[in-house]
């Protein structure tokens, strides 16, 4: 089985999804997990601030 690539972005670790092109919040079992598109202004400001363009094929 193949994992998820993890990030930690202000203090948040998120899972990088290809797959479903998104970034997903490693809950804890009282927080609820943030979803964010790769395509949105969270997700793109991410992708900046992470440095993660190389990561990415899809140009975002």
């Amino acid at each position: 089985m193949r994992r998820l690539p993890i990030i930690t972005y202000h203090g948040v670790d998120y899972f990088i999804d290809e797959r479903l092109q998104e970034f997903r919040s490693n809950a804890r079992p009282i927080e609820p997990i943030e979803f964010i598109p790769f395509n949105s202004k969270k997700g793109r400001t991410m992708i900046k601030e992470e440095k993660l363009f190389p990561f990415f094929e899809s140009g975002i």
